[in-house]
């Protein structure tokens, strides 16, 4: 079960489902969804009447793993996650248009995990640009807004509902950030082929130990839909990936589809020349991070 600390007095406060869900936004003629999210032991309502609002002032919080092995069962169905922000809405926004390009995933489902507080235009662009692609979309907004949704807060929230989505519509879900580039037509199948044969919950890329963090499973993952179920909330100051660290190794699988190149802080990978498309491997059908587009305009040049 998540928790949530929002003071060190309270370390077994319990947070947990609200008795009034708020509606996700899907598609025409899509089966609603609920959103399942924190609260505080007082039932204060927003206005909108669709949850409850706890303060977010000093919140610390962060997910981590806990240690409960059993046999892995398969979701219901297996689906994609993108996580949005403000911050890297434009960037969502030129993913969904390649995904498209690519010639879209028409057989698989797609969840946005979207800013409490994004305008309903802006939400209906991501809507409408994703609905070319795949088969069923659902934007689901995060409950309440973050007073900043910076790293590694903001994706720590964002992860935390998403898995809760998931967990709740029993969806195994390939967890995608905006930076996150496909590489060829059909590489979802690839993907999703590979996570099926693997036999393990969790399928990624390790990224090896560095100075502040042990060996772990980074984040652009694909994560069984019993995620949510077994994590719960201690600090805010790690992501998520680096704090879930070698417990969620030792049950996941080293992709072959996924591939990964961090970069240094703050100068991700760019593909400037052609060239620079030999650091990306044969077998890899899913690349992160590239945040300045280079590597989708070299992907256009030589498969479009």
């Amino acid at each position: 079960m998540l928790k949530k600390i929002l003071d060190s007095n309270k370390p077994s406060e319990r947070l947990g489902r609200t008795s009034a869900p708020g509606r996700a936004l899907g598609c025409p003629g899509d089966k609603a969804a609920h959103h399942c999210f924190f609260s505080r032991n007082s039932r204060k309502r927003d206005k909108s009447g669709t949850g409850c609002f706890p303060k977010t002032d000093n919140v610390r919080y962060s997910i981590i793993f806990k240690d409960q092995r059993k046999p892995w069962v398969p979701g219901r169905c297996f689906g994609v996650v993108l996580m949005v922000s403000w911050a890297d809405y434009a960037a969502a926004v030129r993913l969904l248009t390649w995904m498209r390009s690519l010639g879209g995933a028409k057989s698989y489902n797609f969840m946005i995990s979207l800013p409490h507080d994004l305008p309903e235009d802006l939400v209906e662009a991501l809507r409408y640009r994703a609905s070319e692609a795949w088969r069923s979309v659902f934007m689901v907004r995060r409950p309440f807004p973050f007073p900043a949704e910076h790293w590694p807060q903001g994706p720590n929230w964002s992860f935390a509902c998403a898995s809760q989505w998931c967990h709740a519509e029993k969806w195994d879900f390939l967890l995608l950030e905006p930076d996150c580039v496909p590489l060829r037509p059909g590489w979802l199948e690839g993907v999703e082929r590979e996570y099926r044969g693997c036999g393990r919950a969790f399928m990624g890329h390790y990224e090896p130990p560095g100075p502040d963090h042990q060996m772990h499973l980074a984040g652009v993952a694909v994560y069984q839909w019993e995620t949510y179920q077994r994590t719960h909330v201690h600090e805010l100051h790690r992501a998520w990936d680096v704090a879930l660290g070698p417990t969620l190794v030792a049950e996941a699988h080293q992709s072959k589809t996924i591939q990964q190149d961090w970069g240094k802080w703050n100068e991700p990978p760019t593909f400037s020349r052609t060239t620079d498309l030999e650091r990306i491997r044969p077998d890899a059908l899913l690349f992160h991070r590239n945040k300045d587009g280079t590597l989708i305009q070299r992907l256009k040049e030589t498969l479009l």
